[in-house]
């Protein structure tokens, strides 16, 4: 015992011997923690810290920014002796940054003073640079994976914190990646090289060797269904490459299969056999098919009842994996809810569970569960209440919320019924009485009244009438006095007030402020300032924004990840175009405008933006972008009906991505009863800077019936003006060849010649181009042909083109007026032109109802003047399927003085039809099926027609 005291006071000495020589030599480095012992922390001889300072790869950090988040992760204290766990904590925290890779602290004698200096020495984290895959030496498809596939379980990406550690894992990813599509032998290793003193450049060499095919595949406990027809569900099949994911995924459609045939608890699984001496593996699936469970539900109420395939739909029962007494309760609840939003008002949900044996059944088990529903018939809403309303009218709280009260007129019954997110016939419905209750308190919010508290209730009274009541707490409302600001530098407090929603003498209306406050964030970001913040704070009328702007950022490197096919300028444009270059100010706002561009080349699936520094605040951020192409490479082949064409046939070949240079070419056939057309087309979208180039040549037997073909080009240079508007310069030349009976008949010139230019201007600010619900398209034209331009032909075209969408309370009105001018057509006798550059009408895209091409002079059908007005009322129907009301008005005047001296006379002749319409929505856009009733046909006797394509009239 005496013994053990001696040793470890002998060894309590040591190491306060050491500490006093480190402490006062040169220096002293601590890595992680001081090698003293504990007792020794408070020795009077630990050095009193006077002043701390900070490297970073041997270099003074004298950034403000880093240096004020280096000092907030410093726990130790100066002018106080050292403390052992401070420096510990103070390198852990600063360690969590992630910035750093080694983190040395070193004491230095301040010679001359007393007391010593603390320095924090920090490297910086290596990070990865170019990450590469080199496959092996087939370098066959066939015979390795994709490198879009391996890059995409890659942790190791350009910017990421590079560790030797992360290096194997993705060498284990890769290997694990390659079993499980069928390369169960892979040779997989990894070089890395630094480039400069901080990135690391990373190849994986990748030898995927022979792919396994799968040998034999057997089912065993199916008792339901047989092998032929479980093979039909699945993709895995004997002697193709075995694939694991699409293994599971095979698993999973036959759990899919049997749950649709009641086996809720079905358990399937797969047992691989891998054979190394033959390459191959035989699977086993094995089936435990469990009982059988069929759902039926009853009521006391015979049309409860008739609901009962609805429930089954909206609950899919088939997609649940047990029917444990939880699970069914979850079920009753569901049922519950149901019922209540068709306006049954408090339906009692139980349930029963049976079990039949396999004897008495047919099958092997089956489970029956019955759900009771308890419920008396709908109870129409007969008044609704606001109590405690002093500052808004009961009408004023009525238009906030949805609920209605039955009415007893058949008109506003109908319309109730049409109009999406209203309760039909006044059925009660808690989820949207809830709904309500909320708008009502949100109503209030926005007028300043934030501390409101709004409640509801429902009475059924001795008559067994439905009562509604909101009880409204309105509580005193809040107005901005005044507004203020604090820190900023960069922008006045007038510039600032400008921009803002909420002006003083408003209700403070906590939405509108927060939308101000990011509105002031973005303002900044506009300028380079992505860190600024601003806080607002409401205190007795004053409006308060305290604003951290920090320092403005600049763009680091720029690198690009994913682009296989797509040469790296035709990225990089998109940020020069913004003005994004290396050193140049960087903001957010530009770079989601870039991202959009992108995905609006039509080249990739998804685009990623990544700023790896950006939580460390760093004023140079490098930006990384990751891209994932799609298939720019296509043959496609349809065909279609209308009334004009009769049946038609279209061949297309097209390359959105030329040579990697996003060129644009593409060549079309097709073939109707019309005639033919044969095109080939190149877009160039940086002809000029932003301006997209545009040359189609062609060859067009444009109209079976007027026995004439056209072949020649168009070239077209479009510049864009902003995000909505571009203007577009055209020329066209085209050379008109008629048949020999056009001539015999019409005793007209075997060919002419049309060569134009014109002018367009275009702007497009709809929210969705198939099928637009708001906003604005206004197009006009002008074509001047002949003359200096050269041609047989001569003419002035103008042209104009106006479409207008709103969406109101669910419907979308939508409305359009086109009009056309041309002058000159037959000016020149000898040489007329030909009837298509003129103008018609009639059919289903201008006035339904008529003949295609069927309105205007009768002997042509064609003139220089025209003028078709359409307004549709679009209304949802049921998910995809909509409905339309419409009018069409229009017709071709022969010239344009019979429209003037009509229109002289106090009218002004138009061809107009009524109809209805349905509309079924889908992803290449809506299929319309129009019925429409001509109001003064042309023949003696009105026909309606109908009209079956795809995409809107308008």
């Amino acid at each position: 015992m005496l013994l053990s005291q001696i040793a470890n006071q002998i060894k309590r000495i040591c190491h306060f011997l050491i500490l006093y020589f480190f402490l006062y030599s040169f220096n002293l480095s601590v890595l992680a923690e001081f090698s003293a012992d504990i007792s020794s922390i408070n020795s009077p001889h630990m050095p009193v810290i006077k002043s701390i300072e900070y490297y970073l790869n041997g270099e003074v950090i004298d950034d403000e920014i880093a240096l004020e988040r280096l000092k907030n992760r410093t726990e130790i204290e100066t002018n106080l002796p050292l403390q052992r766990y401070q420096v510990r904590r103070s390198i852990e925290s600063i360690y969590r940054q992630g910035e750093y890779e080694e983190i040395t602290v070193v004491v230095f004698r301040n010679r001359g003073t007393e007391g010593s200096i603390l320095a924090f020495q920090m490297t910086s984290r290596k990070r990865c640079g170019q990450v590469e895959l080199n496959f092996g030496p087939s370098g066959r498809k066939d015979k390795q994976l994709s490198k879009e596939l391996c890059q995409s379980i890659l942790k190791a990406k350009p910017g990421v914190s590079y560790t030797s550690h992360l290096i194997t894992e993705d060498e284990k990813r890769l290997k694990v990646l390659h079993q499980e599509h069928g390369f169960f032998e892979p040779r997989i290793y990894s070089r890395v090289k630094e480039e400069g003193q901080l990135n690391i450049d990373i190849k994986f060499h990748i030898n995927a060797g022979e792919v396994t095919k799968i040998g034999q595949i057997v089912f065993s406990g199916n008792h339901h269904f047989t092998r032929r027809k479980l093979f039909k569900q699945i993709n895995t099949k004997i002697s193709s490459t075995y694939n694991r994911p699409i293994l599971y995924q095979d698993i999973e459609t036959l759990k899919r299969y049997y749950r649709q045939a009641g086996y809720l608890t079905v358990q399937i699984k797969a047992i691989e056999n891998y054979e190394k001496k033959n390459n191959h593996i035989d699977l086993v699936i094995q089936i435990q098919e469990g009982s059988k469970v069929i759902f039926s539900g009853v009521s006391n109420d015979k049309t409860v009842e008739k609901l009962w395939k609805e429930v089954i739909k909206t609950i899919k029962f088939d997609q649940q994996d047990n029917y444990s007494r939880f699970t069914l309760r979850g079920n009753a609840r569901w049922i519950r809810q149901f019922y209540q939003q068709r306006g049954y008002l408090d339906p009692i949900v139980t349930f029963q569970v049976e079990k039949v044996p396999a004897i008495v059944s047919s099958h092997r088990d089956i489970t029956k569960i019955k759900f009771k529903i308890e419920t008396e018939p709908p109870k129409p809403i007969e008044s609704i209440t606001f109590v405690g309303n002093q500052v808004f009218a009961h009408s004023q709280l009525l238009d906030q919320i949805t609920t209605r009260p039955r009415t007893r007129s058949q008109i506003k019954r109908l319309i109730t019924a049409i109009l999406p997110g209203r309760t039909q016939g006044g059925l009660f419905n808690p989820t949207i009485f809830e709904q309500d209750r909320r708008a009502i308190e949100r109503f209030y919010r926005q007028n300043g009244f934030n501390q409101v508290a709004v409640e509801n209730d429902k009475v059924l009274d001795d008559e067994k009438k439905l009562r509604l009541t909101f009880i409204c707490r309105e509580m005193g409302k809040q107005v901005v006095r005044s507004i203020d600001f604090d820190g900023n530098t960069v922008f006045k407090d007038r510039e600032i007030r400008q921009w803002l929603k909420v002006k003083p003498d408003m209700a403070y209306n906590v939405d509108l402020v927060m939308q101000d406050q990011m509105l002031i964030q973005s303002k900044y970001d506009e300028i380079g300032y992505i860190y600024a913040t601003s806080e607002p704070k409401y205190d007795n009328g004053i409006l308060h924004y305290q604003l951290e702007e920090g320092q403005t950022v600049e763009m680091g490197t720029l690198s690009i990840v994913g682009n296989h096919q797509t040469k790296k300028h035709v990225l990089i444009r998109e940020f020069e175009n913004l003005g994004l270059r290396e050193g140049e100010i960087l903001s957010r706002k530009n770079l989601d405008k870039i991202k959009q561009r992108l995905f609006m080349l039509g080249l990739f699936n998804n685009v990623v933006i990544d700023l790896p520094d950006l939580r460390q605040k760093k004023t140079v951020l490098d930006v990384i972008l990751t891209v994932s192409e799609k298939k720019t490479k296509g043959i496609s082949l349809s065909g279609g009906y209308n009334p004009l064409d009769r049946l038609r046939t279209t061949v297309e070949l097209v390359d959105y991505n030329l040579y990697g240079r996003n060129l644009r070419a593409g060549m079309k056939i097709r073939i109707s009863s019309r005639g033919n057309l044969y095109e080939a087309t190149v877009i160039e979208p940086w002809l000029i800077g932003q301006t997209i180039g545009t040359f189609r040549l062609f060859e067009d037997n444009l109209e079976e019936r007027e026995d004439v073909r056209a072949r020649g080009f168009t070239t077209n240079l479009a510049k864009r003006i902003n995000p909505n508007s571009n203007l577009s310069l055209q020329y066209k030349y085209q050379e008109l060849q008629y048949s020999r009976k056009k001539l015999i008949k019409n005793k007209v010139l075997s060919t002419t010649t049309v060569s134009s230019l014109g002018v367009s201007f275009r702007r497009d600010n709809r929210d969705r181009f198939l099928d637009p619900q708001n906003g604005w398209l206004n197009e006009i034209a002008i074509e001047y042909a002949g003359g200096f331009i050269g041609g047989k032909a001569s003419f002035v075209k103008f042209t104009t083109d106006h479409r207008y969408f709103r969406k109101i309370y669910g419907l979308v009105l939508a409305s359009s007026i086109r009009s056309g001018y041309a002058e000159g057509l037959r000016s020149n006798r000898q040489n007329p032109i030909i009837s298509f550059e003129r103008f018609y009408a009639g059919g289903s895209t201008t006035v339904r109802g008529y003949a295609e091409r069927s309105l205007g002079p009768e002997k042509t059908q064609r003139g220089d003047f025209f003028l078709v007005l359409n307004s549709e009322l679009r209304f949802p129907i049921y998910r995809l399927v909509s409905g339309t009301l419409f009018v069409d008005a229009g017709n071709v005047w022969d010239e344009i003085s019979e429209a003037s001296s009509s229109l002289q006379k106090g009218h002004i002749e138009l061809k107009a039809s009524i109809g209805i319409g349905l509309r079924i929505d889908t992803p290449i856009g809506p299929i319309r099926f129009d019925y429409a009733y001509p109001f003064a046909d042309l023949s003696a006797t009105p026909k309606a027609r109908t009209y079956l394509e795809l995409g809107q009239a308008f």
